[in-house]
């Protein structure tokens, strides 16, 4: 009479499942994996994508050609994902066709890992089961409509370059006229709560280029990303920078994206004009990444 609870029992260990999470490419060219996440750190290697890969049916080849662990252990800009690259972590952005699933197998995630020093600032260890994907927590006000958003915008400035009433009363230095500056018809983007598309922008998981960059590329006339330039610090030149001049974030020199449209400086932040994947345009207060932010210009 025993030996059936322990037949059950033995058979339940045989239905337990050994997985771990995984980003793999189902449906994009080879996707290249950066020893820091910037577009401009050197390629440590490729997720090849396999013929019999179909992401719309969810056809994927879990092999690690086409797959990596995720290191939920390390936080860093939240377009990226940070892989186990054996003794090392390399890092993948965060494009259409990549699929974070469950890949079969027992995965353990070294934690004798070391991150590159030139990337170190925009890289962080966290325990273990914090998980990744968590958004940065500065979550903008979506505009109740567009009455009230059009209320908001009545401080914006028409103009490419703020008046004298702008520039905070604790300068009496001008605005640089020689950085560059987007056109203002931006806000009426922002008071129809719209999302801007640009042909040349990257490209959201769900396939359209509503990106960041779309925001700068369409209202700044700023070209691809590979030509982009780090300029002047904004949170150290509030008063010298326009209204409506083009800003993203660098870190250690390296382009991490985020890029934005500058609005104001405000108690200790930076007011962007931002676009998100998943959300349209509207005004961020950032606090976090404020002193990460830098004038775009390019070649």
């Amino acid at each position: 009479m025993k030996i059936f609870p322990l037949v059950c029992l033995v058979a339940a260990f045989s239905l337990v499942k050994t997985e771990y999470k995984c980003i793999c490419n189902a449906n994009h060219p080879n996707v290249p994996i950066r020893k820091c996440p910037s577009i401009q750190s050197p390629v440590n290697g490729f997720l090849y994508l396999k013929e019999a890969n179909n992401h719309f049916h969810g056809i994927v080849d879990t092999s690690p050609a086409t797959c990596r662990p995720i290191r939920t252990d390390v936080k860093t800009i939240p377009e990226w994902v940070a892989v186990d690259e054996g003794n090392q972590v390399g890092f993948i952005f965060k494009d259409v066709g990549l699929l974070a699933i469950s890949c079969p197998g027992n995965h353990t995630l070294r934690k004798d890992v070391t991150i590159p020093t030139d990337c170190s600032e925009a890289v962080h260890i966290i325990p273990q089961g914090s998980e990744h994907f968590a958004p940065i927590t500065n979550a903008p006000t979506a505009p109740a409509g567009i009455s009230t958003t059009l209320s908001r915008l009545a401080t914006l400035n028409m103009h490419t370059t703020p008046s004298t009433t702008i520039v905070p009363t604790t300068s009496t230095m001008k605005p640089l006229s020689h950085l560059p500056t987007c056109r203002d018809d931006i806000i009426f983007s922002l008071a129809l709560n719209e999302s801007v598309e640009h042909y040349g922008a990257k490209r959201c998981p769900d396939g359209l280029p509503v990106s960041a960059e779309a925001v700068v590329m369409e209202y700044c006339g700023i070209p691809v990303m590979s030509q982009w330039k780090q300029g002047i610090k904004v949170i150290d030149n509030c008063d010298l920078i326009p209204r409506f001049t083009p800003v993203a974030v660098y870190i250690s020199g390296l382009l991490m994206g985020r890029s934005a449209v500058f609005h104001s400086c405000q108690n200790g932040g930076i007011e962007l004009i931002q676009q998100r994947c998943g959300s349209p345009i509207a005004l961020h207060l950032e606090h976090r990444l404020a002193a990460f932010y830098y004038v775009l210009t390019w070649t």
